[in-house]
Formats: C-alpha cells, sequence, structure tokens
C-alpha cells in the first residue's frame, strides 16, 4: 500500500492495531521473487541463442548437403529467392518436426510434474514443496507461433549463402 493508505487504514482501525505492507513485513520475500524474474529472462535469452544456433547449424549442413541440388536448381534456370523458399520450407520442415517431439516430451514432463509433483523443493527454503507449474493455452500457442517466426527469420541468414554457389564449381565434383 502506499503510505496514504495506511495512514487511511490506521485511522479506521484505531491505535492499537499496527498495520504494515507486505513490502515492509518480508522485502527479503519480495527480492527473493525479483530474482526469479530476471534469472527467467536470462534463461530465456540463452534458450533463444542456442536455439537460434541449432537452426541455423541445421540449415547449414542442409545446405552443404544439398549443394548440387541448389546447383541444379540455379542451371535449370530457378530464381534465387525460389531456390531459398526450398531451403526455407526443408528447414522448417525440420522446425515443426522438432517442434512435434518437444512439445510431446515437455507436455509429458508437464503432466507428470503437474500430477506427482516429481521434483520436490524443500519447503523451509523455497516456500513451496514441489516446482509450480502453469502454463495456458494461449501461451503454449504463441510460445511455438514466435518460435516457428524465429526460426523462419534465422533460416533467412544461411540461405543467403545459396545465392553464392556456383553451378559449374558445385556440379563439377559429381
Amino acid at each position: 500500500f502506499p503510505s496514504h493508505d495506511i495512514q487511511a487504514i490506521r485511522k479506521l482501525v484505531g491505535t492499537d492495531i499496527e498495520v504494515q505492507s507486505y513490502e515492509s513485513r518480508f522485502p527479503g520475500l519480495l527480492n527473493w521473487l525479483g530474482l526469479f524474474e530476471v534469472n527467467e529472462q536470462v534463461l530465456m535469452l540463452v534458450l533463444l541463442a542456442v536455439v537460434g544456433i541449432n537452426i541455423l547449424s541445421a540449415l547449414l549442413v542442409l545446405i552443404v548437403e544439398r549443394t548440387k541440388l541448389a546447383a541444379l536448381l540455379n542451371v535449370l534456370g530457378a530464381s534465387p529467392s525460389s531456390v531459398r523458399r526450398l531451403f526455407i520450407g526443408f528447414g522448417l520442415k525440420l522446425v515443426i518436426k522438432g517442434l512435434l517431439i518437444g512439445n510431446g516430451i515437455a507436455g509429458l514432463l508437464y503432466l507428470l510434474q503437474k500430477q506427482y509433483s516429481l521434483i520436490q523443493l524443500d519447503e523451509a527454503v523455497y516456500y513451496v514443496s514441489a516446482i509450480p507449474l502453469q502454463i495456458t493455452l494461449g501461451e503454449w500457442f504463441w510460445l511455438n507461433f514466435w518460435m516457428i517466426i524465429l526460426s523462419i527469420l534465422v533460416m533467412l541468414i544461411p540461405t543467403i549463402l545459396i545465392q553464392r554457389i556456383r553451378p559449374a564449381s558445385a556440379l563439377r565434383f559429381s
């Protein structure tokens, strides 16, 4: 409560009862909870970086494996943008397969933790007996949506390399 609200409550209840805000009564708890938010943001940034690097390396491997296909498509007259779209399609297929597998594993772990509290915590230290989990269907949808968008953006980087493939040198070593 703001200090003027506390004064109004004190006038209302009388002088023999002391009114304190939870911020002043438990500052350590609130600081501890604030650390979770910072840790969560740092963890999400690290996870996004790892995911981006993995997608980038997977598509680079895909491009290296199919260099001859890109060169052949260029020789046959395909535009660089259509070849790029093809490789983004290959990468997107991998991302969707990974999301399906990852969502399946995460959903199973979520249900197991929710139902059986497999991961226990020391209640004296953490104020809860098990790791609390809660995700809504909307949060799940937006997380997957933004993961696909991020994947497409990351896939644009290595597909630029496709434009630099010289058909003559790529097809020469067949």
